[in-house]
Parts: structure tokens; sequence; C-alpha cells
């Protein structure tokens, strides 16, 4: 409160990435603006006191624009949200960010931060084909590897056309397909690869393993999910609310060493 985000303190962001960048650490943070979700970058010194709010610095807020993909046969921008702070491979900070896209929601945004007040998008350029790009995720990087690493939530065709009673009785919108984690990796952040499925269910309706934030752990990765899954007192309401957090290993991720958990109802 009285810092740069103003006596309201108004922000939003779920579990977000913090990144280091020369002498300043930065997180990507979401502002309401026009009615949409808007994207900005709020940072510190490096080693400064962070209890005082005139150490801390925010960018400007950038809202998407619904024309930016007007006319593109496979994508539609509603909004972007919850964006993930990462050192980009020229050593650039940059926010990979989700797309709400109702069309196919496999598809994320990189928005440049050009200096602490300052962050640029250019709507030609900036879009990337992504698996899993319209739900929360984390990117970090190997340096073993050289990659970039991330667990999302893609859409599989098979859920797209799958139907249910109620709200699904003509169709599952893409943004709530979250019955598949799986690993993925990129070396540049705009080319991305499904190395292995972590965990495959058929129920879309009432299984979710999403919002997953995860570390590396010598070869393997530690992750928490935010997961809808039947427990003692029955179904989760739907696969987007969850009723419990999940802890997984991913052993040997770098070789796809471990094994896809299958589950078929």
């Amino acid at each position: 409160r009285g810092g740069p985000l103003g006596a309201d303190g108004a922000a939003e962001g779920g579990i977000f990435h913090v990144a280091s960048g020369k002498d300043r650490t930065v997180a990507a943070l979401e502002r309401g603006a026009d009615g949409k979700m808007g994207i900005t970058v709020l940072s510190i010194p490096v080693g400064s006191d962070p209890m005082r709010p005139a150490n801390w610095t925010l960018t400007n807020t950038l809202t998407g624009v619904t024309s930016w993909l007007s006319g593109n046969p496979d994508h539609i921008f509603n909004e972007w949200q919850e964006g993930c702070i990462v050192v980009d491979p020229a050593g650039k900070l940059v926010v990979l960010i989700r797309i709400d896209d109702s069309r196919t929601n496999d598809l994320a945004a990189l928005v440049s931060v050009t200096d602490q007040r300052t962050i640029t998008f250019n709507p030609a350029t900036g879009f990337c084909d992504m698996p899993g790009g319209g739900k929360k995720f984390t990117v970090r990087y190997d340096t073993v590897s050289g990659k970039y690493w991330t667990l999302a939530n893609p859409c599989y065709d098979e859920d797209r056309v799958r139907t249910h009673t109620g709200w699904y009785n003509t169709r599952i919108y893409p943004i709530f397909l979250r019955s598949r984690l799986v690993l993925c990796s990129s070396a540049d952040l705009r080319n991305w690869t499904v190395v292995k499925e972590v965990i495959s269910s058929n129920n879309c309706f009432f299984h979710g393993f999403q919002y997953t934030d995860w570390e590396f752990d010598g070869n393997d990765i530690i992750a928490v999910s935010r997961t809808a899954f039947p427990e003692s007192r029955g179904l989760p309401i739907r696969q987007h609310d969850a009723n419990m957090l999940t802890f997984h290993r991913i052993a040997d991720f770098r070789s796809a060493g471990f094994t896809t958990e299958n589950i078929t109802y």
C-alpha cells in the first residue's frame, strides 16, 4: 500500500514466478483495465527492503485487443492473464503469458520487458503456438539440457468433442480441458515440443491436474498440482474446482524416464 500499485494495492496473481534480471528481482502481475485483464511487471532492486513501498517500481499495464487475431481461422483472442516471467535466450526478460482462446486454447504470447517501467508487445510476431498455452503454467530454464521446461494442459481433439449433461451438453470449452498433464520443452520459448504425458485421464469433466507449480530436483521435477479428483465424499463440482492439492515427482524428466499415469473412466 502506498507503493506503485496505488492506495488499494489492486493487482492479481496466483502462484507466480519471480525472476532475476541483472540487478532487479521481477514478477508479472495482472491488473484490471477497461473491463479486461491487463499485464504489468513489478520489480525491486536486489537487496532492497521489500517492505518499503518506495523501493518497488511498476511498468505500464498492457491490455489485450480482441481484434489482434481477427480473421485467424485457428485462434480467437479473448484476453490474456497469468504471465510467467523468464529470461529468454538473448538474456532479456520476457513474460510468457497464457491466452484465453475459445477456439483452440493452445496459444501463448511473449511480452517484452524493455526496462523497469516499460513492457511492449508486437501482435504481428508475439504470439506462439504452445501446448496448454491457454491454462496457467510455470516455465523454468534448465542449464543442463539448455532448454525451457513446463508442465501444461494441452487440448486433445478427442476431448474437444466430448459432451455431458448440463453445462457441457453441447461441448466443453477448451479452457476447461485440464485432465491431461504433459511435460513440454523448448529451446527458444517459441517452439514447444510435447515430451511425454505425466498424467492422462479421459474424464475431462471432473478430473483436473492444473496450475502446476514445480522445481528442478537434480534429475527430477517435483511438482504440486491444484487437483480435482473423486474422493470419499464423491466427485468435485467440475474439473476447474479443485478439491485437493497433490504432490508429484517426475523422475529423470530430461530422458522421459518416468511412467505415465493413465486414468480411464
